[in-house]
């Protein structure tokens, strides 16, 4: 996985509001082929009305 890789995945993720993300499977053991899917688990963030 490359850092600009790295770069465009984290800014991705901030677009969705994300709390917290998790990569895994191919790309989190850095053995990704270029037929890889990019797996993640997400939490979004919550919010409290007040």
């Amino acid at each position: 996985m490359t850092e600009q890789f790295k770069t465009t995945l984290i800014a991705t993720l901030h677009q969705f509001l994300l709390k917290r993300a998790a990569l895994f499977g191919s790309f989190a053991r850095a053995k990704e082929t270029t037929d890889s899917a990019i797996d993640i688990l997400r939490t979004r963030k919550r919010f409290h009305l007040v």
